[in-house]
């Protein structure tokens, strides 16, 4: 929207840990809990003079349960809800309250050990921990690259 107001995420990072708990060759069960932080860019309504746009830090723990099914030996998909928590105060909406995952990756073993590439769509919030009427919430799309260990 020209004109308007609007956010965007900056210097965005997330580390985590995951754990997988194997049903079958093919379907698992994965949790996992991720430290996320960036800055965000406000940019306030243009109301005829020029207005400077300020940062603000946002930092979030999320807890993931996904489902995870692995087809092909070396590709899967992996989806389900998030809950997560600011740790930031910001001016902005909220972001703590459960929102979903989605993702495609692929995966190669190396005897007891793994890596993965995992490009996936996460919207944070949808329902929100906070009363608020607003809708803005964090909506990424990004990828983790990680190593595991089978225990």
């Amino acid at each position: 929207m020209l004109g308007g107001a609007g956010y965007q995420n900056e210097k965005f990072n997330e580390f985590g840990i995951k754990y997988l708990r194997q049903f079958s060759p093919s379907f698992s069960i994965e949790t996992g809990i991720n430290y996320s932080k960036s800055d965000i860019k406000i940019t306030p309504e243009f109301m005829g003079t020029a207005i400077q746009s300020r940062y603000e830090k946002l930092e979030i723990v999320s807890v993931a349960i996904y489902a995870n099914y692995t087809f092909w030996r070396y590709i899967f998909l992996n989806g389900g809800p998030i809950i997560d928590f600011q740790l930031s105060d910001n001016s902005t909406d909220s972001e703590s309250g459960i929102g979903f995952g989605i993702g495609v990756g692929a995966k190669y073993n190396f005897s007891k050990f793994l890596v993965f590439i995992n490009p996936n769509f996460k919207r944070h919030s949808i329902l929100s921990f906070e009363k608020e009427n607003y809708d803005q919430h964090l909506t990424e799309f990004g990828v983790q690259i990680g190593v595991g260990y089978k225990f």
